[in-house]
């Protein structure tokens, strides 16, 4: 198995357990874009900012980010799933 496919199925197994717990709240989805850039291209700027500003924090506050960025990082893997691109 790739690299990229072991550790899509890992967040993949990861968002479903988070999904059955109670409480569940799914993200938002970003609004639909007007550049013409495609949507993945957006999740994945803000996931690398997300990743740079939870460089500089710590504690619960870098746990949050981190979990906006892997939450973003589902999305990504889904949409491009279903673009099959992977």
């Amino acid at each position: 198995m790739k690299l990229f496919d072991l550790l899509s199925e890992i967040k993949i197994k990861e968002w479903l357990k988070r999904k059955s717990e109670p409480g569940y709240v799914p993200p938002e989805a970003p609004d639909e874009t007007t550049t013409g850039k495609q949507y993945e291209s957006y999740l994945l700027d803000e996931i690398k900012s997300l990743i740079q500003k939870a460089g500089k924090e710590t504690g619960v506050r870098r746990r949050e980010i981190m979990g906006k960025s892997n939450a973003l990082e589902i999305q990504l893997l889904a949409s491009l799933e279903q673009g099959g691109i992977i």
